[in-house]
């Protein structure tokens, strides 16, 4: 049906109801000042207006919905239709939900527009928001000068059905406290929470630079209340930090809800027959992505909370279990890819930059932009707000067409999201415009600038343009037998593509120190294990070192075991690496949670009282980063020896236990049982004189000492030698630890910037058994992908 009538018409006569106008500031009131005139709708207005909308019995055809759908989606005239597919393989992907925070009345989130959720800050804090990213206040539009953030609302509560962590409600908050703060209307920021957990590295680099500013405090406090008083007027947020009730004013408040599972996701695993845990999240394998009814595969959050770059991992892995269907890789190249992707052209390289992409504001991306115009190989470089906004399409395309067509490298955009975007934009000019997405990050820290990292790619660029499609190598170099690196290896085989796996160990096994926490995966682990020894496309090569790696025309020459030869692709999977105490004293009496858990399965002696140190090489200034799965350990060692021995003294001194997902009921079991949780400021000391002690700074400052029958140490993991050296001969960035540092923390967690070349597992950071177990998969998939399409 076509439009007859102008676009916009506010009215029309044969409307019974007229539509609710936006309230505007009176005339009297315009003079002298630049407040907004249109002054936006109520939550009442704007209501009324959908209701409005909504309540045409029948279609009278004035066509206004129409006239507002730019992409034409209204058709009139379409019936219903039910449509059947025949399918191999079923993904269920259906997401998490946000809790509904209307169920905790007292939080005052329905009482007025100040009271915001994360999701909804986030939202407001967008360049393609409602504010176009200023931070302005729901009820009056002013800027918020003071904010506060509620941690943990509708996460790690038992009376409520939801006694898990949702993962990722820290590290966004942070990362929205750091946007508010930036703006510089922010003045200062309060983050109420009971515990806090930033989750991976990301989220670590956050809170360590939250710590150190003025204007982020984090308070250890239950909030029991907040009253706003109208849309205009301060919020009162009332607190227990231990001391009483204490109450303070802001401006804005920001609840962190949690995550639940979604209702399309159960609906979903009912129709498939897939089992769910006592939350309603979808059940899953310890070492795949496959459930437990045949052909159906779980990816994303509606498996747990998780954060963005783990449920694209998480998709990967399903992904890989069928992207190959069972065809090697090398017979059947899909040069599909190539035909469709921009093609090259002569000529220097325009750099457009993406400020939003990049993580700068725009007086930032405009000095980057001048070095970066100064690059060998860069005709001209310029940066905008936002690269795909159509002012700045516009912009770049005039750029082009005043330079009859040319090479763009959009810098801080991501393929995974935006390429089929380009490359509709490219179809769209008239200029000869080939646009490019490559994948360089912004500055981290002042370790790596962005320039440096554009030259790389140029360089890159240039040394494997002559290269031909099809001329790639074939197989693929896995280094590191971790987790990861045996379910890489096992789907690359699984499609018929040869593998050379190289690991230092003495033969295929999982580390002692973490067989002892398999728990119910033992038997898939070891599984994994056999399938992959003696599987005939996988080449295992033991006690042995990558002693030469360098790239070339057909992909990259290694040298391991004796033996060089080319691969295609490299996957770095890196293997755990567990840190050696220095400080502490040698001592029977003093072991690490592995040896520990060791003991624990033997009758014991009397062990008298048992006092647990986290952090053991790590978040220290030599490693500052979480080893992740340490506190697990220590909750898991904790119940078994109180099931064992409940009468036995169990103390846990730690900087904050991070627990994340559903390990939060151990937590909370071992609180049942009569395990003490002891939060301390700095490194404890281990003495031996006789007896074994502790001493350690409580939060009140005091020195404090424990006597002890058994110090169990909760050492952190490295990384591995052999994966970074790996890495260095390849060129890959490193961070200060000595892990990958990915292409790009959300969007592409297994990609390195070097094409042909994948990360995951503990080559990236500490991680859980599944998460590296999912990053391999996923990694295997993009290889597959990667090999079929001849290297691009």
């Amino acid at each position: 049906m076509r439009m007859k009538k102008p676009k916009f018409i506010p009215e029309f006569d044969d409307i019974p109801t007229p539509r609710t106008r936006m309230p505007e500031l009176e005339l009297e009131e315009r003079r002298g000042n630049f407040d907004e005139v249109e002054l936006g709708y109520t939550r009442e207005l704007a209501a009324a207006e959908a209701a409005r909308c909504l309540s045409c019995r029948k279609c009278i055809g004035c066509g206004l919905c129409l006239a507002e759908c730019d992409r034409q989606a209204i058709v009139y005239d379409m019936d219903a239709e039910v449509r059947e597919f025949a399918v191999e393989s079923v993904v269920i992907a259906g997401g998490s939900e946000c809790f509904d925070a209307t169920r905790k009345p007292g939080l005052g989130y329905a009482e007025g527009p100040n009271v915001v959720t994360a999701p909804e800050l986030e939202r407001m804090l967008s360049p393609t928001g409602p504010y176009a990213g200023a931070p302005l206040r729901p009820g009056d539009g002013a800027f918020p000068r003071r904010v506060a953030f509620v941690q943990c609302v509708g996460s790690r509560e038992e009376a409520i059905g939801a006694s898990f962590c949702s993962t990722s409600c820290c590290n966004d908050a942070l990362r929205l406290a750091d946007g508010l703060v930036q703006t510089g209307r922010t003045e200062h920021v309060t983050v109420f929470h009971r515990g806090m957990r930033p989750f991976g590295r990301v989220g670590q680099k956050l809170y360590g630079e939250a710590l150190e500013r003025d204007d982020i405090d984090f308070v250890f406090a239950e909030v029991t209340e907040v009253k706003a008083a109208d849309s205009q007027g301060p919020i009162t947020v009332t607190y227990d930090a231990g001391e009483g009730k204490a109450s303070a004013e802001f401006d804005l408040v920001v609840l962190s809800v949690g995550r639940q599972a979604s209702r399309a996701a159960r609906s979903a695993a009912r129709l498939c027959r897939v089992g769910t845990n006592k939350f309603g999240f979808l059940l899953t394998g310890a070492t795949s992505a496959t459930s437990d009814a045949d052909g159906v595969s779980v990816a994303g959050a509606c498996s747990g909370p998780t954060d963005i770059a783990r449920a694209g991992i998480s998709a990967g892995a399903a992904f890989a279990a069928w992207v190959g269907g069972g065809v090697n890789a090398s017979a059947a190249r899909d040069d599909s890819a190539a035909e469709d992707a921009p093609a090259r052209t002569d000529g220097n390289v325009v750099a457009w930059l993406c400020a939003y992409g990049l993580g700068m504001d725009d007086r930032a991306a405009g000095e980057v932009a001048e070095r970066v115009g100064k690059l060998t190989g860069v005709a001209a470089a310029a940066a905008s707000s936002l690269a795909c906004a159509p002012s700045s399409v516009a912009a770049l395309r005039e750029l082009c067409e005043e330079r009859d067509g040319g090479r763009v490298a959009v810098l801080g955009c991501h393929p995974g999201s935006h390429e089929r975007f380009w490359r509709e934009r490219c179809a769209a000019a008239r200029a000869g415009l080939s646009v490019e997405l490559p994948p360089v990050a912004g500055d981290e820290g002042g370790e790596v600038l962005l320039e440096d990292a554009v030259a790389e790619w140029l360089a890159r660029d240039r040394a494997t343009g002559r290269t031909e499609a099809g001329a790639r190598a074939d197989g693929v170099l896995v280094v590191g037998a971790s987790i990861a690196g045996l379910a890489a290896a096992d789907e690359l085989a699984r499609h018929g593509v040869p593998v050379t796996l190289v690991t230092g160990a003495e033969s295929l096994s999982v580390p002692s120190r973490d067989r002892e926490f398999l728990d119910d995966a033992t038997e898939e682990v070891d599984a994994l294990v056999e399938r992959v020894s003696s599987n005939g496309s996988i080449e295992v090569l033991t006690n042995a070192e990558v002693d030469g790696l360098s790239e070339t025309d057909a992909g990259f020459e290694a040298s391991a075991g004796g033996t060089s030869r080319e691969h295609g692709v490299v996957i770095l999977a890196g293997e755990t690496v567990e840190y050696v105490p220095e400080r502490h004293p040698s001592d029977e009496r003093i072991v690490t949670q592995g040896q520990f858990a060791r003991r624990l399965r033997q009758d014991l002696p009397e062990l008298g009282s048992v006092v647990m140190i986290q952090c053991v090489g790590s978040r220290s200034a030599e490693r500052p980063y979480c080893s992740r799965t340490c506190c697990t350990q220590a909750v898991k060692n904790a119940l078994r020896l109180k099931r064992k021995h409940p009468d036995v003294s169990v103390t846990v001194l730690h900087r904050t236990i991070r627990v994340w997902g559903f390990d939060e009921e151990m937590f909370l079991d071992a609180l049942d049982m009569g395990v003490e949780f002891i939060h301390v400021a700095g490194v404890p000391e281990v003495s031996v004189d006789g007896t074994l002690g502790v001493e350690f700074v409580g939060d009140d400052g005091e020195k404090r000492q424990l006597e002890a029958g058994t110090v169990v140490l909760s050492t952190g993991t490295i990384s591995h030698p052999q994966t970074t050296e790996a890495a260095r001969a390849l060129g890959v960035q490193l961070d200060g630890s000595g892990f990958v540092v990915p292409a790009d923390e959300a969007i592409a967690p297994l990609e390195t910037g070097l094409p042909g070349v994948f990360v995951a597992g503990p080559a990236v950071e500490p991680m859980s058994l599944q998460e590296a177990a999912f990053g391999g998969r996923a990694a295997a998939g993009k290889a597959i992908l990667f090999l079929r399409r001849g290297g691009s």
